[in-house]
């Protein structure tokens, strides 16, 4: 057997060429995967534009009583299980007492007894839940009998319909719901004057 002499130059010249050869491959991929991406999120994100004619307003769905009533989600700061209350002396009759909830004490209204009516306090259920309003002077929450979920509803369905309800809290009704003028009610809260 006759060996040959192994021609080195000739060895790393082609290797050097297989290597250029890899690199173009990889950098070409590497451009053709960036390309794909971008194509994919300019598609998804046009999808979104295209679905997405109209405003949803997010609502918070509770019930009291036989009543659902909602109200816009920008307003709740968070819900929380009703907790021990602490009745101040000579409080209003909607005030249900104050709640201890993480270290800051909230009041907590009953939203019956502030929309005026017996009838629309919950039926004497124990517990229920405390819907924490935003944007308030002092940490307030409102009582309900339970706090059902969040739902989505077309913007433009909110619309004010004076003749569709006769409570004087309430701006419209849309899909059964009776949806809360939270502005009034808190102006109930704050009190004359205010």
């Amino acid at each position: 057997m006759i060996r040959r002499a192994i021609d080195w130059a000739d060895v790393h010249r082609r290797l050097e060429q297989s290597q250029a050869a890899l690199s173009d491959t990889s950098e070409q991929s590497s451009e053709r995967v960036r390309q794909i991406l971008a194509e994919r999120t300019r598609r998804m994100a046009a999808v979104v534009v295209d679905t997405r004619k109209e405003r949803l307003a997010l609502l918070l769905v509770c019930r009291l009583g036989a009543e659902r009533y909602a109200m816009h989600l920008g307003e709740v700061a968070e819900v929380a299980a009703l907790g021990a209350l602490a009745l101040p002396p000579r409080a209003p009759p909607a005030l249900l007492g104050a709640m201890n909830l993480r270290g800051v004490v909230h009041r907590v209204f009953d939203l019956g007894r502030l929309m005026g009516g017996a009838g629309l306090v919950g039926a004497g259920e124990p517990g229920g839940h405390v819907v924490v309003l935003r944007r308030q002077e002092f940490p307030t929450g409102l009582r309900v009998d339970q706090a059902e979920g969040i739902v989505p509803i077309l913007a433009d369905r909110l619309a004010v319909n004076a003749s569709a309800h006769q409570n004087c809290f309430t701006k419209t009704m849309v899909d059964g719901l009776l949806i809360l003028d939270l502005d009034k009610i808190k102006a109930l809260i704050a009190g004359p004057g205010k």
